[in-house]
């Protein structure tokens, strides 16, 4: 048996170049993991599944068996500024062919995925994650 003592450190108590190389390091720290479950759970909500995705090869697979009803429940569950109520609103009246819909649909959901995934790799995000699960650090910048 050995006893360690050592000095930890939250992400803002360490020294801005410390913050800095933490960042680095740990810039995966919120997709190491199916972060995207909970979008694909809001996109299955309105009819869409999504099958596949690659961010980097801008890449999406989804399927929507039921146009009129994805954009019907659109429409209820997004608001009008949306550009996912826009698109929904123009197959409901005509605007638009269902091929369209669904390619805008493609576009819209990958979007969507892109944002998010920029969002948890950020250093915004990355904070976030550290401050709100009380994240502890060496002096180093590494996790405890």
């Amino acid at each position: 048996m050995r006893t360690i003592e050592t000095t930890l450190y939250y992400f803002d108590e360490l020294p801005k170049e410390t913050q800095r190389k933490a960042l680095d390091k740990y810039v995966d720290i919120n997709t190491s993991y199916d972060w995207w479950d909970c979008i694909f759970q809001d996109m299955d909500y309105i009819g869409i599944n999504v099958q596949h995705f690659n961010l980097y090869y801008k890449d999406i697979s989804l399927r929507v068996e039921h146009s009129l009803d994805t954009a019907s429940k659109i429409m209820k569950e997004y608001g009008k500024d949306t550009e996912f109520y826009k698109v929904a609103m123009k197959l409901a009246t005509g605007s638009i062919s269902e091929k369209a819909f669904i390619d805008a649909l493609h576009r819209l959901v990958f979007e969507v995925l892109r944002a998010d995934e920029d969002y948890l790799t950020s250093d915004q995000g990355i904070k976030e994650y550290f401050i709100d699960n009380d994240v502890e650090f060496t002096k180093e910048g590494i996790i405890w």
